[in-house]
């Protein structure tokens, strides 16, 4: 879900289980958010609890890194664009590799953010990159060229192909810890689905 809050205020949600006896669940303002920010975006959380990602809006949008440690890290822009654009939609189960998306004076294309290498562009293809394994090794979302994606490393982008006796269109939010299993919604009529493989493609499976 993502957590919209105007004026330089992007909150984490801390909860308790039912059974647990501690004080009700509270909204925290994350730290460290840059002065000249006007909007604040929270998209996604890492596995273990510990780095929240999403972007900053204020002369520029830019992605960020959030730890309680640390504070706020913005992750700037491809190689060679600064002044650019990059929104972050997924975090990697560890925190250390972040996806979503960067723009470099073109179209929007699918990035891959880490803490060595900084951004990398996953096509040159408008993209747009919504989600990413627990261990960091798959990275899924829709391309103007294949339609709903599964990128690797190894094996690049790869089309997931449609729903049979479905419509064209699908896009995928999320990829499981596994490397094979990726969840997706076709645009419209809003089905859970799950993809398991470049034959299978089971409506009503989450």
């Amino acid at each position: 879900m993502t957590c919209k809050i105007s004026l330089r205020t992007t909150v984490l949600w801390i909860g308790a289980s039912a059974t647990a006896t501690t004080a009700a669940p509270v909204f925290e303002v994350l730290s460290d958010v840059p002065t000249d920010v006007n909007h604040s975006f929270a998209t996604s959380i890492s596995a273990n609890g510990e780095v929240v990602v999403g972007w900053n809006q204020s002369t520029v949008i830019q992605a960020y890194r959030w730890t309680a440690l640390d504070g706020t890290q913005e992750l700037g822009f491809l190689p060679g664009s600064p002044g650019h654009s990059s929104q972050a939609y997924g975090v990697s189960g560890d925190g250390l590799i972040v996806v979503g998306d960067v723009m470099s004076g073109g179209p929007t294309l699918a990035g891959r953010w880490n803490l060595f290498g900084g951004w990398l562009s996953l096509s040159p293809s408008a993209s747009a990159a919504r989600g990413i394994s627990a261990n960091g090794l798959v990275i899924v979302g829709i391309s103007s060229e294949v339609g709903a994606f599964r990128w690797t490393a190894p094996g690049g982008m790869v089309g997931l192909g449609q729903l049979r006796g479905g419509g064209p269109g699908s896009f995928p939010y999320a990829a499981m810890g596994t490397p094979r299993l990726v969840n997706r919604k076709p645009l419209g009529g809003q089905i859970p689905l799950e993809w398991l493989d470049s034959a299978t493609c089971k409506a009503g499976r989450m």
